[in-house]
């Protein structure tokens, strides 16, 4: 078995080192098209994240072109930070083809990822939250310590049917996993024998044999755009679309049109001060109940 690893393993490699390499071959090349858009002072509109501030031509042009090649951690970015900026660029046709071709290179580097990561995992029996991934191993050898998987291959996003409105907007989603208090206890040794994993282990027991629980990964704000068609449909028929907008959207333009009108948008530091009414389906309680592995209880009448 050791044996055949080792093979896979070199394998895995030579695959993710061809994919970073297109990846990062096709994002240069990406860059310089968008630069010629921005030459031929075709439209641009992004806003700041954080304050919502809109910025437009040749400064939203050059942060729009910086974000969406930055796929390496920048020198004050948190590790698990994602840069984002929501937007719209105005771009010829023969870029939208560049851009699914970007995403291909995107997608093969996302898959050799993950293939190299599954694999030792497997080999090694189960995850181990305290290692680190193989294949980040892998793009440390390669001097590619610094590179932001996420950043490196979330997509492109482009329209090719022109909105009458555009909007941006702030979601959060909070993903619960139903498990088992034997699944709980698994999960609380794998940080090793502390006293926070006696103590984690001394509140499971408590649970009633057979009582599920809820692992909660906290919400993490995403944005959204919100396209709206009022005059002709779009060929799939919806007046309303919703796309993932973390980077600027891509909408064939050329430099004799403006773009759609853009709603207001919404930065993040002022959505976090509204006050959000308590949603009525909620079923697991407000506070963890281990917070070292972020289980919480479900209310009593989803105890079964």
């Amino acid at each position: 078995m050791a044996d055949q690893w080792n093979a896979q393993k070199t394998a895995k490699q030579i695959e993710l080192r061809e994919a970073l390499l297109a990846l990062e071959s096709g994002l240069t090349d990406f860059k310089v098209r968008l630069c010629r858009c921005a030459k031929d002072a075709l439209p641009a509109t992004i806003f700041d994240p954080h304050s919502g501030e809109m910025i437009t031509g040749k400064k939203a042009w050059d942060r729009a072109i910086e974000t969406i090649g930055q796929i390496e951690y920048g020198d004050t970015q948190e590790p698990r930070e994602v840069i984002v900026l929501p937007g719209v660029l105005g771009v010829s046709e023969d870029i939208l083809e560049q851009a699914r071709t970007l995403n291909a290179a995107k997608n093969w580097f996302r898959e050799a990822y993950q293939s190299v990561n599954t694999e030792s995992s497997q080999i090694a029996g189960g995850d181990d939250p305290t290692k680190q991934p193989e294949a980040k191993r892998i793009l440390q050898k390669m001097g590619r310590a610094r590179l932001h998987v996420k950043q490196a291959y979330r997509q492109i996003v482009f329209i090719e049917e022109r909105p009458d409105r555009i909007g941006f907007s702030w979601t959060r989603t909070k993903k619960v996993e139903r498990i088992t208090r034997e699944r709980a206890m698994r999960m609380a040794e794998r940080f090793g024998d502390t006293p926070a994993v006696a103590e984690a282990k001394r509140r499971l027991l408590m649970i009633p044999e057979g009582e599920p629980l809820a692992r909660v990964q906290q919400p993490h704000p995403h944005l959204r755009a919100n396209l709206t068609w009022k005059n002709s449909l779009p060929k799939s028929g919806a007046k309303n679309i919703q796309r993932r907008a973390a980077l600027p959207i891509l909408l064939p333009c050329d430099s004799s049109q403006i773009l759609p009108p853009i709603s207001p948008f919404y930065g993040f530091l002022e959505k976090e001060n509204v006050t959000r009414r308590k949603r009525s389906d909620v079923r697991v309680e407000d506070e963890p109940f281990v917070s070292l592995i972020h289980v919480h209880r479900y209310l009593p009448d989803y105890r079964k």
